[in-house]
C-alpha cells in the first residue's frame, strides 16, 4: 500500500537474503506455541509477547496494545478470507512483529531477515517462516491483515496476478470483517487516486504491472506507484459492486491454465469472459463507476478551495473489539 503523500507502503518481499533452511526453522506447529513465544522474543531483545488464535505476537518496550490484542484482531479476517476466497490462513503458528515507527519496522527487517525495505514501508511479510513485520494496535491491525492475505494466498493461489493479489490485500486492509464475509468501502486509497487521477493507469497498463512497479525505491517513483496502489485497490472494489470480485478471483485461479493450451490464458482474456467487455471497455466503466471529475480552474478572484490536510493512517481502524 502506498500513500503518495506520505511515502509510507506494504512490501511483498521475493526472497530474503537468510537461507530457506534457517528461515523455515522458526516455524512451529500450532501445538509449540510455549516454543514458538521463546525463539520469537529471542530474537528480539528485550521484547514480550503472546500467543494467540494461531498467531505469536511479540513486540518490544511500549506496547500500544497487548499482544493478544492484536491476535484476536487479525482472527477476525480468518473466516471471511476462507468463506469468500478459499483462502486458508497458515497451518502453523503465524509470527507477528509489531513495530512501533516505521523506523522500527526497518531495523527489524535487517535484525530478522537482513533486507533493507523500500521507502517508508509500513509492513512486510516473508512466507518462508510466515512472519509478518508491521504497524498495528488491538483494533487497527489492517496493515497486518494485508500482509496475511500475501501469506494466505500462496497455498492454492501462488502465482495470482499482482494487480489481483495487492488489490485485494489492499482492500482487505481497510475492510469490515463482518462475520464470514468482508465489507468493502471507499477509503484514503480514492482520495489517493483522484489526486494522482492524471497518473492512474488504465485496466490495461494495471494488468501488465509487475510486482516490481509496486515499489517506490525513489521519490521520483512515488507519486506513480502510489496512483498503481490506490487502482489496484479501487478496482477490486469495482469489481466487487459488479458482483464480480469472487467470479473473476476463482477464474484467475482455476481457469488460467486450459487443458491441452500450449500457454496460459491472459488476464485480459479471462476479464473479458467474466464482465463481457474487452479491457478498454472495463477501464472506461469503471471510470464511470468511480465517478472522477476533474476539478474545474478557479479564477484570481474566486476564493480557494477547502484543503483537507489528512495525516496518514496506516489503515482505518476496523470496529473496537470486545474485551
Amino acid at each position: 500500500m502506498l500513500s503518495s503523500g506520505s511515502a509510507l507502503t506494504t512490501v511483498k518481499l521475493e526472497r530474503s537474503p537468510v537461507a530457506i533452511t534457517d528461515l523455515q526453522k522458526r516455524v512451529y506447529s500450532l501445538k509449540e506455541p510455549d516454543q514458538a513465544l521463546k525463539a520469537a522474543t529471542a530474537r528480539i531483545p528485550g521484547s514480550r509477547g503472546a500467543v494467540k488464535d494461531g498467531f505469536v505476537v511479540v513486540c518490544t518496550g511500549y506496547c500500544d496494545s497487548p499482544p493478544e490484542r492484536v491476535g484476536e484482531c487479525l482472527e477476525r479476517y480468518r473466516s471471511p478470507l476462507l468463506s469468500e476466497f478459499d483462502m486458508a490462513v497458515p497451518q502453523s503458528l503465524v509470527t507477528v512483529y509489531v513495530a512501533s515507527d516505521t523506523r522500527k519496522v526497518g531495523e527489524y527487517a535487517s535484525q530478522l531477515h537482513g533486507i533493507s525495505l523500500p521507502l517508508g514501508t509500513v509492513a512486510y511479510s516473508v512466507y518462508e517462516d510466515l512472519s509478518i513485520v508491521g504497524i498495528a494496535t488491538e483494533s487497527a491491525c489492517g496493515s497486518l491483515a494485508h500482509e496475511l492475505v500475501h501469506l494466505s494466498i500462496r497455498e492454492k493461489f501462488g502465482d495470482s496476478p499482482p494487480w489481483l493479489e495487492e488489490g485485494l490485500a489492499s482492500e482487505v486492509a481497510v475492510s469490515y470483517p463482518a462475520g464470514r464475509h468482508l465489507k468493502f468501502g471507499a477509503s484514503w486509497r480514492d482520495d489517493t487516486l483522484k489526486k494522482e487521477w492524471p497518473l492512474r493507469p488504465t485496466v490495461e497498463k494495471l494488468l501488465a504491472a509487475n510486482w516490481n512497479a509496486y515499489s517506490a525505491n525513489d521519490r521520483a517513483s512515488v507519486a506513480p506507484v502510489a496512483s498503481l496502489h490506490a487502482m489496484a485497490a479501487a478496482f477490486i472494489r469495482y469489481l466487487d459492486a459488479r458482483k464480480k470480485l469472487e467470479p473473476v478471483y476463482f477464474a484467475m485461479r482455476d481457469k488460467r491454465f486450459p487443458e491441452g493450451a500450449d500457454a496460459p490464458r491472459s488476464d485480459a482474456s479471462i476479464l473479458q469472459e467474466q464482465l463481457g467487455m474487452n479491457p478498454a471497455q472495463i477501464d472506461a466503466d469503471f471510470v464511470k463507476w468511480f465517478g472522477y471529475t476533474e476539478p474545474q480552474s478557479q479564477s484570481p478572484g474566486d476564493n480557494p478551495p477547502e484543503v483537507m490536510n489528512k495525516r496518514y493512517e496506516p489503515e482505518p481502524p476496523p470496529p473496537q473489539i470486545k474485551k
